[in-house]
């Protein structure tokens, strides 16, 4: 078929093949460049571009979630931007339930009011001016401020240790005096 094709198969397609077009089923469920075989309210076959932003209320799966990170397509404004040890430990961890929904399904998380004060870069406002913050790259920004201050605890604890054997040595030659 090549135009509006509508009642085909309880679904109206728009495209030149059904492999090329946007279907949209009897129910409501839309397909992009697909055939709708399965119960999806939307799906897409190939790639997807988001202008702005996407609400999204409820689970998403997908077998990874990649952000650009390519230097190239950065301006560094300050290098070695990490929250301290303490402020990470003082984040709050909470276990919680979504208002308004009845599932009653245990999550957990932490609070962009929190962040938005220690790590502002990492929350914005979300949908009705709701916040809503980038675990992704708080969580990468606070395990790379956790392994600074261990790399320097052991740097430290080496330094203290050859520091204590050298001392141990020097009391036992003044022991043989």
């Amino acid at each position: 078929y090549t135009g509006l094709v509508q009642g085909y198969q309880g679904k109206t397609m728009l495209g030149s093949t059904a492999a090329n077009s946007l279907t949209v089923a009897e129910n409501g469920d839309v397909g992009v460049a697909r055939t709708l075989s399965v119960s999806n309210e939307l799906a897409v076959d190939g790639s997807s571009i988001f202008y702005d932003s996407m609400t999204v209320e409820g689970n998403i799966t997908a077998d990874a979630f990649n952000q650009t990170s390519d230097l190239d397509y950065k301006n560094v404004v300050k290098e070695g931007y990490v929250p301290s040890v303490k402020q990470v430990a003082d984040a709050p961890a909470i276990q919680f339930t979504w208002k308004g929904r009845e599932d009653g399904q245990l999550n957990a998380g932490s609070a962009a009011q929190y962040w938005q004060d220690v790590l502002p870069e990492v929350v914005s406002n979300g949908a009705g001016d709701k916040l809503s913050m980038n675990y992704g790259v708080a969580a990468l920004l606070s395990a790379i401020s956790v392994a600074k201050e261990l790399t320097a605890m052991k740097d430290r604890l080496s330094a203290l240790e050859a520091e204590n054997q050298a001392l141990q040595a020097e009391v036992a030659n003044l022991k043989k005096q």
